[in-house]
């Protein structure tokens, strides 16, 4: 279980997050999503996959929430195919509460 947070970024945050996933993004926003990792965007696009994950993923994660800022960003790269390691993981857990 991890945590799905919606979180505004500070301008130290965004300015690290723009160094390492190209200063032409529009980033004001992290969505961290546990062990999976983590997305990094504007507001409307964070928040479109976090509305979304609440629900489809809901089982993969113990705390949901937006917050105003956020201090506990392990990595500021955005993670490459991180909707397929929530599927595979979600489609496991479904798997063994079927079989037990």
């Amino acid at each position: 279980m991890g945590k799905l947070i919606l979180a505004k970024l500070n301008e130290e945050q965004i300015r690290k997050a723009k160094e390492v996933n190209g200063v032409r993004k529009g980033i004001t926003h992290v969505l961290i999503c546990g062990k999976y990792g983590n997305i990094f965007g504007t507001e409307k696009f964070c928040r479109k996959y976090f509305n979304a994950w609440r629900d489809l993923f809901k089982e993969l994660f113990n705390e949901i929430r937006e917050t105003g800022s956020i201090s506990e960003i392990s990595s500021y790269q955005s993670t490459s195919n991180i909707v397929n390691a929530l599927i595979i993981e979600n489609d496991a857990l479904e798997r063994s509460k079927r079989k037990g």
